[in-house]
């Protein structure tokens, strides 16, 4: 039910109450606001990711049009396929080329349901934070036998643990003697930080084809080195190797859906949290397309 519709119900009933305060009133009880259709039929891309809206375990899912930048939906119920294919439903499929998504079964589901003829791409952002949290896996592993001091291992705990997390194109020249000097107290660590070093080479690769024997040639040896932590990041990204070889048939991300969901939070901060879902998402998707 959208505004014109309740509009005309009121008009065949002859009340009296302005059609605003009607639609006001249950915008907290109905997902009143539809998007205009001339948004989302032509799309092309299409990003999906949750969001939490309340306290708790309270999520929903944001499909956002990655042509134009806007939340085509936001539908509640859980990080599941029912909610996916939910938001997703607002899409045209025959125009729909791929969807981008975390390494998140549920979602690969849904756009494989709702968009049969699509790829599915995953997000870079989540395929290198995978990588990441493996080597905190390891630090944590391994920091009890390290050969530093009380104080070292505070400074360790506070700074040069996360040198090890950046690009090292990113660090300063005084950073990178300070995270030579820590990957030279563990050999696991040592070779973890190089092989997250050279798995980021694989974005600078143009063509599909070089990047998946690429990919090929970076799970097997990882897998070789004996490493947990970096064992399962290998066996991760085996299972949906297609998926993020599809990354260089299409160059998308969620950073815009990021940004969306940045957006949602957003909302219920200057709120102090809506009353419900629906309240959330009639003001949301307002000021998507009315700028309010």
């Amino acid at each position: 039910m959208d505004y014109p519709t309740i509009h005309n119900h009121l008009a065949k009933s002859n009340l009296s109450i302005p059609t605003s305060t009607i639609y006001h009133k249950l915008k907290d009880k109905l997902p009143l606001f539809n998007v205009p259709a001339h948004h989302t039929q032509n799309a092309k891309f299409i990003g999906v990711d949750e969001f939490s809206y309340a306290k708790g375990n309270s999520f929903g899912v944001v499909s956002i049009n990655l042509d134009n930048h806007k939340i085509a939906d936001i539908v509640a119920g859980g990080r599941n396929q029912k909610a996916a294919e939910a938001s997703l439903s607002i899409f045209n499929p025959a125009s729909v080329l791929a969807c981008c998504i975390d390494m998140h079964q549920p979602f690969k589901l849904a756009c494989q349901s709702k968009f049969p003829n699509a790829i599915i791409v995953i997000d870079k952002f989540h395929i290198l934070q995978l990588l990441n949290d493996a080597i905190k896996d390891l630090i944590k592993r391994i920091f009890p036998s390290l050969p530093l001091n009380d104080d070292q291992l505070k400074l360790f705990n506070k700074y040069h643990k996360w040198l090890i997390l950046k690009a090292s194109k990113n660090l300063m020249p005084a950073q990178k003697t300070d995270l030579s000097y820590i990957l030279s107290l563990n050999s696991e660590l040592k070779s973890i930080y190089d092989f997250k070093e050279l798995f980021r080479t694989i974005y600078f690769i143009n063509d599909v084809e070089t990047a998946r024997s690429f990919l090929r040639s970076w799970i097997y040896n990882s897998r070789a080195s004996k490493i947990p932590e970096l064992s399962h990041v290998a066996d991760t990204y085996s299972e949906w190797f297609t998926f993020i070889s599809n990354y260089w048939i299409y160059h998308i991300s969620n950073a815009i859906t990021e940004g969306k969901v940045n957006k949602i939070k957003v909302f219920k901060r200057k709120s102090y949290n809506y009353k419900n879902f629906y309240s959330l998402r009639y003001h949301v998707l307002k000021s998507e397309y009315f700028n309010l």
